[in-house]
């Protein structure tokens, strides 16, 4: 029986490419307030079908077609900080969301989780079909930044991410306060030109795929300085290019960056951050050329074909 991925927004391309793995239709759905959400569950009746779902809003769409009987067995992807959130409040969440997602995920018969710790919070919650399926980077980045050569005597550090409060990102003026280390941080992704611009910090906005590439290119190491982030594609992006990212112990790929370097994971303060950008530029460019390689041989694991088997 083909199953069905519902999502919300832009579907991200790895979970996209999962959804060809098992010829699953995608159903785009809308937000709006909660009456308009369970009429949308009501409508929407997919007989026995198997669901997938990533993300708190068709979780909660998922969890009231359950309640109507519209579905088969409901498979939570779970790649975004719902789970997370039902343990530990997020301060970008409400606490409506909260209970909405406590109560939506009891209606999950399986997990599909993007790391150990969603895995594992999910099995403590009570499900107890729970598989770890790791994401994987977009085909076209793979295959611009696989060659990538990092500038080892750069000053710049790469950041990628929308300028949103979950990602943290106007910690990076504090980061750069504390670090002894003259650095430029270079921010990429939706919105970001909005930041601030200071000797430190550049926002960059949207970028094409050359301007991407070059700006790989140009920086000698990677930051993702968000609150939490349960598998961030963008750190494996950053390790099949060449780029060790330096993450806090609450990102999901803190196990696999530790296994590059230590201290390349640090708490999530400035002076944390600031301690594995010091540390970083102080060691000897043969040294850098090390760290820079062991990051290109760990993110070399996350090829796009490989996951999609492992999820199929």
């Amino acid at each position: 029986m083909r199953p069905t991925l519902l999502y919300y927004g832009k579907l991200h391309h790895a979970h996209e490419a999962m959804a060809e793995s098992v010829d699953a239709e995608l159903i785009q759905i809308e937000a709006g307030n909660p009456i308009s959400r369970i009429q949308a569950a009501r409508n929407l009746d997919l007989g026995d079908r198997p669901i997938i779902i990533e993300g708190g809003i068709p979780l909660f769409q998922a969890a009231w077609m359950d309640v109507f009987g519209h579905c088969g067995p409901i498979v939570h992807l779970a790649a975004d900080e719902a789970l997370m959130n039902i343990f530990n409040g997020l301060e970008h969440y409400t606490l409506k969301d909260r209970l909405a997602h406590g109560w939506a995920h009891r209606r999950v018969d399986a997990v599909l989780a993007v790391s150990p710790r969603l895995a594992s919070e999910a099995r403590v919650f009570g499900t107890n079909h729970v598989k770890v399926i790791h994401p994987f980077p977009d085909a076209w980045k793979w295959d611009a930044l696989v060659d990538n050569e990092p500038d080892l005597a750069s000053n710049h550090i790469l950041a990628v991410g929308s300028y949103r409060p979950k990602n943290n990102l106007d910690m990076l003026k504090d980061v750069a306060s504390e670090c002894e280390t003259k650095v430029v941080f270079d921010v990429v992704g939706p919105d970001t030109d909005d930041i601030k611009h200071t000797e430190h910090i550049v926002g960059h906005g949207f970028v094409d795929k050359n301007r991407l590439v070059n700006l790989f290119s140009k920086s000698q190491a990677f930051i993702i300085p968000a609150i939490s982030q349960p598998f961030p594609v963008s750190t494996l992006e950053a390790m099949a290019a060449g780029l060790p990212p330096l993450v806090t112990d609450e990102t999901g790929t803190s196990p696999f960056v530790r296994k590059v370097h230590p201290k390349l994971v640090q708490n999530n303060t400035p002076a944390g951050f600031a301690r594995g950008i010091d540390w970083y530029a102080s060691i000897p460019t043969d040294k850098k050329a090390i760290v820079s390689e062991r990051a290109r041989q760990m993110g070399s694991f996350f090829d796009r074909e490989t996951g999609k088997k492992t999820f199929a």
